[in-house]
């Protein structure tokens, strides 16, 4: 009796750890599901020219790709060991046209923070390297500028060494 309840025991419990990983694989799937939607939403409200929405929906879907790719690894999902580096991609894209809008909003902060993200997951991403340079280098020229109203209004320009 002893052996049988402890082969029922057993099946029970294998039968409980595949009914976890089948629930962490729907919630995968979902959340990539959503960040995917967010990237289309985005790119919707992007060629109307609503920036100020695409930004929202590319935030939303970024954070939903890192929540993606969190339980990817968290859990050993081996029946979607393809999903890593799909996620990773979505996440990147996601990233990269966060920066872009926040390049054409002006918002030269925000869009190096966003090709900081894209350029994590993917160092020499050419789009991220050039959206933080064009983003930094427009953040240079308002600190020129503003420099140059302070010298106007008689404010000293002070310059580190």
């Amino acid at each position: 009796a002893s052996a049988t309840t402890k082969a029922a025991a057993e099946q029970v419990a294998g039968n409980e750890a595949r009914e976890e990983m089948t629930r962490t694989a729907q919630q995968l799937i979902r959340v990539h599901e959503q960040a995917q939607a967010m990237k289309v939403c985005g790119n919707e409200h992007f060629k109307s020219g609503e920036l100020d929405a695409a930004v929202w929906c590319y935030s939303k879907g970024a954070a939903q790709a890192v929540k993606a790719a969190e339980i990817s690894k968290r859990e050993s999902l081996d029946q979607f060991s393809g999903v890593g580096p799909e996620i990773q991609q979505l996440e990147l894209s996601l990233h990269l046209n966060l920066a872009l809008c926040q390049l054409k909003l002006g918002d030269n902060a925000a869009a190096v923070k966003a090709a900081d993200e894209a350029l994590r997951l993917q160092p020499s991403n050419v789009k991220g390297l050039f959206r933080r340079a064009q983003a930094n280098f427009a953040l240079s020229r308002e600190m020129t500028s503003s420099a140059a109203a302070g010298e106007e209004k008689g404010v000293p320009n002070v310059r580190s060494a």
